[in-house]
């Protein structure tokens, strides 16, 4: 990856957001951070429903990459929640992708 481009991890405080987290620090980068349930330092709150992703990121253009890993994950939750796991999952998770686009920055969703 440019090491010039700003990266934006939405979803660093679940196991592969922190690491690529630790790891962008580790070589020298300023990765945005957030999470949505469980804090970590460094991070900033998000929430795919609440918040657009310039809430976190306000100068984001074509000089960054996003990585979405945020979702919802927890299959008894999806289950019992199927319409707001879906919006989470699909509609928000588009809205952010969307927003990321329109601004001109790269996405990599997992």
């Amino acid at each position: 990856m440019d090491k010039r481009r700003q990266i934006v991890i939405v979803g660093a405080s679940g196991n592969i957001g922190a690491a690529l987290f630790v790891e962008a620090v580790v070589r020298g980068r300023t990765p945005i951070g957030t999470y949505h349930r469980n804090p970590k330092p460094g991070l900033v709150e998000f929430d795919l429903i609440g918040n657009r992703l310039h809430d976190v990121a306000p100068d984001l253009d074509s000089h960054h990459t996003v990585i979405i890993l945020a979702a919802a994950i927890d299959p008894d939750w999806v289950f019992a929640n199927a319409d707001e796991a879906h919006a989470i999952n699909v509609e928000y998770t588009q809205r952010c992708i969307d927003d990321a686009h329109r601004a001109g920055a790269q996405v990599l969703f997992m």
